[in-house]
């Protein structure tokens, strides 16, 4: 092992180090004190460092074995850590962490002899409803709550196969963002926040100043999002057409709660407590409103351009359907669609709703990171009502499904959203 590559190891072995002081505080249901954040602020400082003297070492030509990141892992595109085939359980990082691509299923993370394999969501609600036997005893793995005073927790299965309905349809996910099951509160994780940079070095001369590969910390703090539907008594209790739509419904709506979180998210004015995850819009990526109407690709010519300054590679864009007709309308001074550039062809395409009007994200997307709950609860009620009506009123049985999650953006230099897309007026 050469100098470079030894003193990366004891870069990652700092960062294990301090994971290990957030860990104990976490499994002891405790805040970290002022000695564990100075301890783990001092691990962290070191670690960052020992990669500086690293980065220097290899730049010097003691470069030895390389393409692994700090987590400790091969650097390798997700197709061939995940496989080619979805079905994959991801990659776990030396500290414990569990980083899932877009193909990866959490359902692989469930033993296959766990209760509730084969349940569906629409038999356990009609044995919510009925009273009747699903066919799986469910109820012995509730974990606390009734049908009738609340929620109850999803199976184990069931509750992965919800989570990987809506991951695949979630277009961030679609898009590259990579998913972290969480099986606390909260999950805390090295984020890099500058990159190292190369530099030639003369015979017998110094080097100039060096440039740090520097880390800091952020917490994954799960937070609920909420998917509601409805349908008749009667077909909860003797619809045979139900099974599958259910499911479809309520991961479409948990779909859109991951999109609209991790794109736009919201931000919190401390000290008030942040509710929402803060959203690629406001992590402190460059954002850029556009002054005139959208004629042709530049502005995302120029965006591209910017990300691949600050080293980054964007691989997809997500828009909002306005934005997609605009796009589809740009014609050139002969009336014919207008031909995109290169750097426009190669960025895979998403629409989403979750995205404003005006919108565009552009963006390396795995980079963005979603932590999940592995937990689902569900509420049936045919008694809820609301301002415009009632279950019990209109012979209904009300659907609630509620799950936590968080993002984080661990590089906002590698996004740019585009603001304020506006059509051009025709002959302009």
């Amino acid at each position: 092992m050469g100098r470079a590559e030894s003193l990366r190891e004891d870069a990652i072995a700092k960062l294990h180090q301090a994971r290990a002081i957030i860990t104990a505080a976490e499994d002891a249901g405790r805040t970290m004190s002022a000695e564990d954040d100075a301890r783990c602020n001092g691990l962290l400082a070191e670690a960052n460092r020992l990669t500086a003297l690293s980065e220097a070492s290899r730049t010097a030509g003691d470069a030895g074995p390389a393409g692994r990141d700090m987590s400790g892992q091969p650097i390798v595109p997700w197709s061939t850590r995940s496989g080619s085939a979805a079905g994959g359980a991801g990659i776990v990082t030396p500290d414990g962490i569990r980083i899932m691509g877009p193909k990866d299923r959490f359902a692989a993370l469930v033993p296959q002899d766990a209760p509730g394999q084969g349940l569906t969501l629409s038999a356990m609600i009609r044995s919510m409803v009925t009273g009747k036997d699903a066919g799986v005893d469910f109820r012995a793995q509730m974990g606390g709550g009734s049908p009738s005073g609340g929620g109850v927790l999803v199976p184990d299965p069931l509750s992965a196969n919800l989570i990987d309905l809506a991951r695949n349809q979630a277009r961030v996910i679609q898009a590259g963002a990579s998913s972290i099951p969480m099986t606390s509160s909260t999950l805390r994780i090295p984020r890099q926040i500058a990159g190292a940079a190369g530099q030639w070095k003369g015979e017998n001369a110094a080097l100039s100043a060096i440039s740090d590969l520097t880390f800091d910390a952020v917490t994954l703090t799960a937070k609920t999002i909420m998917a509601v539907a409805k349908m008749s008594v009667e077909l909860a209790e003797d619809g045979q057409d139900v099974e599958g739509i259910i499911d479809r419904d309520l991961s479409a709506a948990l779909a859109l709660a991951i999109d609209a979180a991790a794109l736009r998210g919201a931000i919190a004015t401390p000290p008030a407590v942040q509710l929402n995850p803060i959203g690629i819009l406001n992590s402190g990526a460059t954002v850029t409103p556009l002054g005139d109407p959208l004629t042709t690709y530049g502005p995302f010519s120029a965006a591209v351009e910017r990300i691949r300054t600050a080293n980054g590679e964007p691989g997809s864009v997500i828009y909002s359907p306005a934005v997609s007709g605009i796009l589809d309308r740009l014609t050139n001074s002969l009336h014919d669609p207008l031909t995109p550039p290169e750097s426009f062809r190669n960025l895979g395409k998403f629409i989403t709703n979750q995205a404003d009007t005006g919108e565009a994200y552009l963006g390396d997307f795995s980079r963005l990171l979603i932590g999940l709950r592995t937990d689902v609860t569900l509420e049936v009620s045919r008694v809820a009502g609301d301002s415009d009506g009632s279950a019990f009123r209109n012979l209904q049985v009300w659907v609630r499904a509620y799950a936590r999650m968080d993002c984080v953006v661990t590089r906002s230099s590698y996004f740019e959203v585009l603001t304020d897309i506006e059509e051009a007026e025709e002959g302009a």
